[in-house]
C-alpha cells in the first residue's frame, strides 16, 4: 500500500488552470483532515463506510461556487459520486454530448436521461454501482475519465480537464488514509498512479487538440491534398509564385494571411518537388513513440532500431528537422462501439498505381510515421499510449517509391487518453 507520507503529499506543480490555487490550499491542510467519528455508528458495511468517508471528504474542505452548471470541482465531484453509486442522484445533461442539444439543461427529477440508459454497463441501482466500484475501482476511474467523460460531455471544458483528476486524487488519497479496509486493498492502492497519469494527459489533450494539424500538415494539405479531383492540391508553379509578406497585406482577412504564410513555406515547397500523395486513411491510432530532432538534424527512433526510418532521413535530409510521431493501429474491438466512427480503420484512397509500385497498405497492421513540427506543443505533450483519431495522408518519395513513406495529418477530431476504457 502507499505510505502515509505519500498519501499526504501532493505535487503542486501538477495542478493547472484556474483552480490550481484551490488545490494548493487543499494540499496545505490535508495532513490535518481526519475522519469524523460518529458516536454510536460502527458500521462494517463497505458501502456505508465509503459513503461516510465521502461525506467527510466533502465537509472537510472548501468548495468554490460553480463557474457554470457543468464546470468546476464540485460539479465533477457530484458527477463522479453519482457515477460510482456514492450518491443516488445528480444533475445530468438531458442529451449525450454526441447528440444535438435541445437547449434544455438537466434532467427531470428522478428521470434517467436516454443517453445514460444506453450505456451498456449502467445500473440504475446505486448500491450495485457502488459494489462495482468497490470491486474494480481502477477500472471505474478509467471509464469515468475517458469514455463516460465523452458521453456526459464534461471533457469538452478545458477547466474540467484541468481539475477532474486532482479532485479524484484528493478523494482517493483521503479514502486510503481513513478507511483501513480499503487502504489494504491492492485495487484501491493502484488508483493514485492512474490518477497521476490523468493529471498530465487530460490537460495535455486540451492543448494538443488546439495545435493539430500544425502548420506543416496544414501546408501539406494545401500543396498535396489527397491527389484526387475532390482534394487536388496545388500545382507547383502556382505555389512557388512570389507571395507578398503579411506586412504587405493590410486589411486582408485572417484566413487569407494564414493561407499565404503556409504557401510560402520553403520546406513544403521542397517536399512538393520530391513527394507525391498516396494512401488516405481514416482511423484511430495509438501513439507508439515520438522522436525529436537531434542537434545534427537527424531523427533516430526513440523506441526501436528501425533502419528503414534512418534510410528515409538520408533520402530527404529536410525531414531530419522534424519530429516523428510513430502511430500503431488500435487493437481489434478497442472501443466496444463507443466511438463508432473510429471503431474500424478505413482506407479512403489507395491509388492502384501505387499498390503495384509499393504494395498495399494494411491499416489494421501497419505503423505509420507522421511528421510534425518539433516546436508544436503536440511533439512535447503527447504520451505513448494516447489515441489520435483523424485522417492521415501518405506521402511517397518520387525517386525511391519503395522507401518508407511519411504521413501528414489532414484533420484530427478525437484524442483519447492512454487509459481509455469503455466497459467493465
Amino acid at each position: 500500500m502507499p505510505s502515509q507520507t505519500c498519501l499526504h503529499d501532493f505535487d503542486l506543480s501538477t495542478f493547472r488552470g484556474v483552480y490550481s490555487a484551490l488545490f494548493a490550499s487543499w494540499a496545505e491542510g490535508e495532513d490535518v483532515r481526519v475522519h469524523f467519528t460518529r458516536e454510536g455508528v460502527h458500521t462494517t458495511d463497505r458501502r456505508d463506510r465509503l459513503r461516510e468517508v465521502a461525506a467527510d471528504f466533502i465537509n472537510l474542505r472548501h468548495w468554490p461556487p460553480m463557474m457554470a452548471p457543468d464546470i468546476g470541482p464540485r460539479f465533477l465531484w457530484d458527477m463522479f459520486s453519482f457515477f460510482v453509486g456514492i450518491s443516488a442522484d445528480c444533475q445530468l445533461p438531458r442529451c449525450s454530448a454526441s447528440d444535438s442539444f435541445s437547449g434544455d439543461e438537466g434532467n427531470d427529477e428522478g428521470a434517467t436521461p436516454d443517453w445514460l440508459q444506453e450505456v451498456p454497463y449502467w445500473n440504475s441501482n446505486e448500491d450495485l454501482r457502488l459494489d462495482l466500484f468497490l470491486s474494480k475501482p481502477e477500472t471505474a476511474i478509467k471509464i469515468f475519465l475517458s469514455s463516460f467523460g465523452r458521453r456526459s460531455g464534461f471533457v469538452w471544458s478545458d477547466v474540467n480537464m484541468d481539475c477532474v483528476a486532482p479532485v479524484l486524487e484528493f478523494f482517493i488519497k483521503y479514502v486510503l488514509r481513513t478507511d483501513d479496509g480499503l487502504a489494504n486493498d491492492p485495487a484501491f492502492c493502484a488508483c493514485p498512479a492512474l490518477i497521476e497519469s490523468a493529471k498530465k494527459e487530460l490537460p495535455d489533450i486540451a492543448a494538443v487538440s488546439k495545435a493539430i494539424p500544425d502548420d506543416f500538415s496544414s501546408a501539406c494539405y494545401l500543396f498535396f491534398g489527397w491527389g484526387t479531383p475532390e482534394h487536388p492540391g496545388l500545382c507547383l508553379p502556382i505555389a512557388c509564385q512570389d507571395l507578398p509578406t503579411v506586412a504587405e497585406m493590410p486589411g486582408q482577412p485572417a484566413w487569407e494571411i494564414t493561407r499565404r504564410k503556409l504557401l510560402s513555406r520553403q520546406d513544403n515547397i521542397t517536399l512538393k518537388e520530391t513527394h507525391m500523395p498516396g494512401v488516405v486513411e481514416h482511423s484511430m491510432r495509438r501513439v507508439k513513440s515520438i522522436s525529436l530532432p537531434t542537434p545534427e538534424g537527424l531523427t533516430p527512433s526513440a523506441q526501436s532500431n528501425d533502419c528503414s526510418d534512418a534510410d528515409n532521413t538520408s533520402i530527404d535530409p529536410l525531414l531530419g528537422m522534424y519530429a516523428r510521431l510513430i502511430l500503431e493501429p488500435m487493437p481489434p474491438s478497442w472501443d466496444n462501439n463507443e466511438l463508432p466512427v473510429y471503431s474500424t480503420p478505413e482506407v479512403l484512397q489507395q491509388p492502384n498505381a501505387l499498390v503495384t509500385e509499393i504494395g498495399c497498405h494494411n491499416a489494421t497492421e501497419d505503423e505509420i510515421t507522421v511528421i510534425i513540427d518539433p516546436q508544436s506543443v503536440a511533439s512535447h505533450l503527447l504520451t505513448a499510449g494516447m489515441g489520435l483519431g483523424g485522417t492521415w495522408v501518405q506521402l511517397i518519395s518520387k525517386k525511391r517509391p519503395k522507401s518508407k513513406p511519411i504521413w501528414f495529418i489532414d484533420h484530427l477530431s478525437a484524442i483519447i487518453p492512454s487509459f481509455w476504457t469503455s466497459t467493465f
